[in-house]
């Protein structure tokens, strides 16, 4: 089980450096996401905030047009989270190795199986986010917002 220890270092507003990003549109294009979407969400220049309580740890992501706020069991119990487009997956969080892992495992046919693992580098959240057990790996580094 995960402790708020583990998530503390985590904790905070982190700025996507999309200079620095690999595979991006490639991860939304197996998403299913639509041409136009993936250039508007080439462009934005997101921030995740991390947060954590005694029980749950929550992923704020704001992207210009969207905002999406997840919030998972520190226990990895499962959670059915809906997705915009109406999708819905079972996601379980864990903190393993000093990293912090969702897993979405999709209920809906045609959706994509999607590992999240974040890892803290020499002051930078690395976020890499694997579709279809490998297929398409995307990367994306964050910066702490002062």
């Amino acid at each position: 089980m995960a402790t708020k220890e583990m998530i503390k270092p985590f904790e905070g507003e982190w700025q996507c450096d999309n200079s620095r990003t690999e595979n991006f549109e490639e991860f939304l294009a197996e998403m299913g996401v639509n041409f136009m979407i993936r250039k508007l969400a080439k462009r934005s220049s997101p921030i995740m905030t991390i947060s954590s309580d005694d029980t749950h740890i929550t992923f704020k992501n704001e992207a210009g047009f969207t905002t999406k706020i997840t919030s998972l069991p520190l226990d990895g119990t499962e959670v059915l989270e809906d997705h915009q487009g109406g999708g819905k997956s079972n996601t379980k969080f864990c903190a393993q190795d000093g990293k912090l892992i969702m897993t979405a495992i999709p209920v809906n046919p045609g959706m994509k199986k999607t590992v999240v693992t974040r890892e803290l580098i020499g002051g930078e959240l690395i976020q890499l986010i694997d579709v279809g057990d490998g297929k398409v790996v995307c990367k994306r580094v964050f910066k702490r917002k002062q």
